[in-house]
């Protein structure tokens, strides 16, 4: 028998994440301006090149609530048909971050 008790927690005890981070890759110039425009949201933006074909592209990363998601991204997809995008769930936000919604 162990001499430490490490408490358990089950999946119920856990908060559920509201916030999702959208990573959108793209070959069009300055699309986070026009992303933070549709969207009025901050986003962080920086020119990456592919690891395979070594071409330039455009990233952008923007956090958003869950209940938003959906609208981001069709918005999104809607500013350039041929965006890849990468979704992650994010815990908590620290910072400057406006709560539109009660969550």
């Amino acid at each position: 028998h162990s001499r430490h008790s490490f408490p358990t927690r089950r999946s119920s005890d856990l908060k559920q994440n509201h916030y999702i981070e959208i990573t959108a890759y793209t070959k069009l110039p300055k699309i986070g301006y026009e992303i933070s425009t549709h969207l009025n949201r901050g986003v962080t933006s920086w020119v990456g090149e592919g690891g395979y074909t070594g071409t330039q592209t455009n990233i952008v990363k923007v956090i958003v609530t869950k209940k938003e998601a959906d609208e981001a991204i069709a918005t999104i997809k809607g500013l350039d048909p041929d965006v890849f995008i990468s979704l992650g769930e994010i815990g908590k936000v620290h910072g400057l971050f406006d709560k539109r919604f009660s969550l």
